[in-house]
């Protein structure tokens, strides 16, 4: 099995051709480090970093708050500026992955600013007296126990693969992932996209500090997976981008378990393979995605690039080998206008934690009717590409758009 970071073995050939791009993420996440000063004032919910004018998103530019597109400045209102702290502290978090990355590299100052962020966020969780958006939760770093689970996610594996001593670790584990885990399980779980990332992050906690559950929390993720994706390998919501959210969930815990344990999951291997493969089967020839159900208008494959990436490296299978190098060689789908990522740009920090290689040039040999998200169908001829939605498979994430279709003409 190779490392988590086997990225590391080929970096300078990773670096050919892509040194401006890793430049760029290196800029970006050593300023949320390093620079960036976040403080003790309540995170709000990341989907209220929007405009109310045009809806488009909102930018944190030095110490303002702007809409991206007509320039509306909510510097001054609570709520925006709350949403902007997720903003901030989710890309922190993910900035620490990256630092985790940067330490394997011998860049030594990386892991100081791992060191002090998590520092800061052991205090404020210390003082943390938030309660929820949702009715009974108590989140201890954000508004929802969702956004603290994804926030504990990616603390977690940036210490996996760190070298932190023991007592540090104990320090944060008290501090931070104790109190948080005590608000998960608080949680009564089902089968839905939260459950998949709670889970998720209770089973890294566990697999960081060597508890003797993480099986427990493996166990549950198989029977979400058994639950709620369909036969055709789509998530149960019917929407193209949770169905991508909810594997996210899945495979940022699978693969840190498969390359910390050395086991693997038949159910998982089984469940998650189908569910990487699905997307292609309902795709537009230009790469976008119809767009059923609740998510973000103009996303494509390769919106998704930085997840595909997980599947390309949990699995030897040539198909998702190629749906990756299908999303890389640059398509239509738009970034999602949230946490600031860049994927579609071909800006992203999996392309080089993985040692992923692509080789495949041509086109993916796909079926001519493929029934997709919920209850829909997407059928492929004479150059005409039509998606039609026929019904509802849940109520969740669901939009009113029973029988509307989409059609591309080739």
């Amino acid at each position: 099995m190779r490392d988590f970071f086997s990225g590391i073995r080929n970096f300078e050939e990773k670096l050919k051709g892509n040194r401006e791009k890793f430049s760029e993420l290196e800029r970006e996440f050593s300023h949320l480090i390093f620079d960036e000063v976040d403080d003790t004032e309540s995170a709000g919910w990341i989907h209220d970093f929007f405009c109310d004018e045009c809806f488009s998103p909102l930018v944190r530019d030095g110490g303002r708050i702007v809409c991206t597109h007509c320039g509306k400045d909510y510097t001054m209102d609570d709520k925006k500026r709350r949403a902007a702290k997720m903003d901030l502290r989710y890309r922190i978090s993910e900035a620490l992955v990256f630092g985790s990355f940067m330490a394997k590299l011998g860049k030594n100052k990386w892991k100081d600013g791992i060191e002090r962020a998590l520092n800061f966020y052991s205090d404020l969780s210390e003082s943390s007296s938030s309660s929820g958006r949702i009715p009974g939760e108590k989140p201890v770093l954000s508004s929802q126990l969702l956004n603290d689970a994804m926030l504990m996610m990616n603390f977690s594996i940036a210490l996996m693969f760190s070298d932190f001593p023991k007592k540090t670790l104990d320090f944060w584990k008290e501090r931070i992932f104790d109190k948080i885990v005590e608000g998960l399980k608080s949680r009564k779980l089902g089968a839905h996209n939260h459950d998949v990332w709670i889970v998720s992050a209770m089973g890294l906690k566990s697999l960081l500090f060597e508890e003797n559950d993480v099986e427990v929390h493996l166990k549950k993720l198989e029977e979400i997976s058994e639950r709620s994706f369909l036969k055709n390998g789509f998530w149960y919501e019917g929407s193209m981008h949770y169905h991508f959210y909810a594997l996210e969930g899945f495979v940022k815990f699978y693969l840190p378990y498969i390359v910390k344990t050395g086991k693997r999951s038949r159910v998982l291997d089984e469940n998650l393979k189908r569910a990487f493969k699905a997307p292609m089967f309902v795709i537009f020839p230009d790469g976008r995605f119809p767009n059923p159900g609740d998510g973000w208008p103009r996303i494509g494959l390769n919106s998704y690039t930085h997840i595909l990436e997980y599947g390309a490296q949990i699995f030897d299978d040539d198909f998702i080998n190629r749906e990756l190098c299908y999303a890389r060689s640059g398509l239509s789908g738009e970034d999602l206008p949230i946490y600031g990522r860049r994927v579609s740009e071909g800006i992203y920090p999996e392309f080089f934690y993985f040692d992923n290689e692509c080789s495949f040039t041509g086109k993916l040999d796909l079926p001519e009717e493929f029934f997709g998200p919920g209850e829909s169908i997407l059928v492929r001829k004479s150059g005409w590409t039509v998606f039609l939605k026929s019904g509802q498979a849940s109520s969740s994430h669901v939009h009113e758009d029973i029988c509307s279709f989409e059609v591309y003409l080739d």
